[in-house]
Parts: C-alpha cells; sequence; structure tokens
C-alpha cells in the first residue's frame, strides 16, 4: 500500500482547448475556480477527432509533480492521456518540452459508482521540476467527445508515515425522507456525496511545521484539494481519489512528546 498524497490545487492563469463545444469553456477546469468546483460545470470537445488537448497555463514557472484530470464523462479504457510540460523561457510552443510515454487515461480500471472517470499523473524520475505550460492530450476517443470536470495540478505532500487504520469511507446524502400524517413517506431526492475521514497518527514536527499546518491555513474549509488515499497502481485507484472540501476541525495536535497526529475530513465533489 502506497502512502497516501495530498495535492493542494495550483492557481491556473488559462487553459486552451483544441477544440471546445458550444456552451462549454475550458475555464471551467480550472481558472474560474468557483465554477470548476461546482458540480456538473465541465468543459467538453465536439465529436469528431481521435485525440483533443488541452494546455494549463500556471502563469509562471512553478513546481509540481502530480495531476489529477477528474469527472471525465464517457471515459472508457480505451481513452490514453500524453503529458507535457514546457517552462516559460520554452513558451506555449513546447519545443525542446518534456514529455511522457502515452499511458491510460483511466486511474484504474474499476471505475466509479457515478461512472465519471479519473486520471491519475506521477512526475516519473527525469520530468522537470518546475514548468508554466502543460499539455494534456486525451487520445483513443474514437471521434467522441472529451469532457471533463477539473483539472488538478499540485506539488504533492506525501508524510513520512501513512494514515492509521481505522479510516471512515461514507457517504454524505443531501436528500431526506419526511413522512405525512398518514405514514407516506415524501422523499427529497438529494446529491449523495462521498466522504472521507483520516488521521496521521505519527507525523513528524518538521513536517507538521513546514507542510502540514501551512497547508490547513491556506486551504480552510473553503477551497478544494485532493487526497489519494493510495496512488499505487490497482484497479480500485480511481475509488481512492477524493477531491472537495475540508469539514468539521481543521488543524494538528501534539498529544505526546514524540509525535503530532494530523487528521481531516473532507466531502467529495467528484
Amino acid at each position: 500500500m502506497g502512502k497516501a498524497i495530498i495535492i493542494e490545487p495550483l492557481a491556473m492563469s488559462a487553459i486552451t482547448a483544441s477544440n471546445t463545444a458550444s456552451g462549454y469553456d475550458a475555464d471551467y477546469l480550472g481558472v474560474n475556480a468557483q465554477a470548476a468546483d461546482m458540480i456538473g460545470v465541465t468543459w467538453k470537445s465536439d465529436t469528431g477527432a481521435a485525440s483533443r488537448n488541452l494546455i494549463v497555463d500556471l502563469g509562471s514557472d512553478v513546481p509540481f509533480d502530480t495531476a489529477l484530470l477528474i469527472g471525465a464523462v464517457g471515459a472508457t479504457s480505451s481513452w490514453q492521456l500524453k503529458v507535457e510540460i514546457a517552462t516559460e523561457a520554452q513558451g506555449i510552443g513546447f519545443a525542446g518540452a518534456w514529455e511522457s510515454s502515452v499511458e491510460d487515461f483511466l486511474a484504474g480500471s474499476a471505475m466509479p459508482v457515478n461512472g465519471l472517470g479519473k486520471a491519475l499523473w506521477i512526475a516519473p524520475s527525469g520530468a522537470p521540476a518546475a514548468g508554466r505550460y502543460v499539455r494534456f492530450t486525451i487520445s483513443g476517443l474514437s471521434s467522441a467527445a472529451a469532457q471533463l470536470g477539473r483539472i488538478v495540478i499540485g506539488e504533492r505532500i506525501q508524510l513520512e508515515r501513512n494514515f492509521a487504520f481505522g479510516a471512515a469511507f461514507g457517504v454524505q446524502t443531501l436528500g431526506a425522507v419526511d413522512f405525512s400524517r398518514r405514514g407516506v413517506p415524501l422523499p427529497r431526492s438529494g446529491a449523495k456525496l462521498r466522504a472521507l475521514g483520516i488521521t496521521f497518527k505519527g507525523v513528524k514536527r518538521d513536517e507538521v511545521e513546514e507542510a502540514v499546518q501551512p497547508l490547513f491555513e491556506r486551504v480552510g474549509n473553503d477551497t478544494t484539494i485532493a487526497i489519494v488515499t493510495d496512488p499505487d497502481a490497482h484497479a480500485q485507484r480511481q475509488t481512492r481519489i477524493f477531491f472537495g472540501y475540508l469539514t468539521g476541525n481543521i488543524g494538528t495536535i501534539w498529544p505526546r512528546a514524540g509525535g503530532f497526529e494530523a487528521g481531516c475530513n473532507l466531502v467529495a465533489l467528484d
């Protein structure tokens, strides 16, 4: 089991799509964060081509090593993904830029209950430590449209000691059922969002001071974040990817001289 990773999404100054269907906008994938973090607000390409690409401009050369493509409508096992990274000096033409091999788009073969696919890219050895432009090429579309809900790019936090057993995986349902005076059920349908609760019981002091606590202070409970409970290749890896908002108490505690604890609860949008 791989150690969980936490990714704080970097700000994006622009997203350029090779093709966009009428009524959709690539900015919904991350530039317009308010729209990007709403369920069902997506980018979509036209049909008729085997591949489409998206170029993310991070505004300047910044460090990152992980990317998530979330909410892929209609994604199948035939979809593939290539990632290219260019520095500010190399420019948006990607001349001399680094590029990955072509990999399976879906992070795992088991699809989430909602049917929305997810891709996970982790920079291999030899990838640049920083870049400004990131081009994602989705191929294997067989003339179908590509449709995504969110792109997350960031520098992962992976603590030396993994979270403790006792992690909670649940559902926050936004529907309800009332009953009439005669006992007739009156259901009100609502979204059913995945929920995650994990605790890291052996966090080192330097990890808390340099990574975890600053992250919590930046993110709070009104900024989205991604958590992958196990990044190792596995059929269920898509279901191990959570993207949403932290809830409840956010912070760290110092329960003993030898270590800190850090816990978080997350309600996923994906």
